[in-house]
Order: structure tokens, then sequence, then C-alpha cells
């Protein structure tokens, strides 16, 4: 089974990167992506989404949450952690349900009935 590191490790060989030339693209050192690729250190959510970014797949692909190396078109732009998003209580909402609606997708899960207005909770 896939890890992390596998997948930091596989793409950057497949772009012909050097662990180095990785790290410069991410303002890490080499050693760290070399730490990564082994499974000894993990990458903060900033350094994931960069390293996302600039390998050309998405964050959910990296944590082997899912095979998709790229997000759908239809998955809402406002839950890619790529996409830039002005922070207001309205792009929250969207955030939160694109996110809970990948979700479900990705998991093939059943979202809660709502309950019929007047009928008390089971």
């Amino acid at each position: 089974m896939d890890t992390l590191g596998d997948r930091i490790k596989r793409v950057r060989l497949e772009k012909g990167l050097s662990r180095d030339g990785l790290g410069d693209l991410v303002s890490l050192s080499g050693w760290t992506i070399g730490k990564y690729e082994t499974n000894t250190r993990k990458p903060d959510l900033q350094t994931l989404t960069k390293l996302a970014k600039i390998l050309g797949v998405s964050t959910d692909w990296l944590l082997v949450l899912t095979n998709a190396r790229n997000y759908p078109d239809d998955y809402p732009a406002a839950a890619r952690p790529d996409e830039p998003v002005d922070i207001t209580v309205d792009n929250i909402r969207l955030l939160v349900e694109g996110y809970a609606e990948g979700l479900i997708r990705k998991r093939g899960l059943v979202p809660p009935a709502k309950p019929e207005p007047g009928k008390p909770k089971k």
C-alpha cells in the first residue's frame, strides 16, 4: 500500500526532480524531502499544500485518501486547498459544505435523512 512518502517520491521522480530540487521549490532542504519520502517526518498543512501544487496532484491523493491524482472537475473549488479563498462567513460555509459533499461522494456515504417537520427525532 502506498504511503505519503511513496507518492511524493514517485511524482518527484516522474518530474525529474532531485530531492534538493523539490526542496528548493518548497523552501526546504533535500534532507527534509528525504525524511518525508521515508515517512520519518510528515509535512505540515502549508507544506503539504505547496507540495501538492508543485507536483500537480491533490492533497487527498498525497495523503492516500484517494487513488485519483487530481480533483474531479465537479469538485467544489471552495473545498480545494490549493485555491485561494476569501475568508468570509459565506465562503467558510461553502468550504465546509464542499468538503462534506466531497467526503460523501468519495466515501459513498449517505447523508442522514432530515426529520419531517413536526416529528420528533428518534
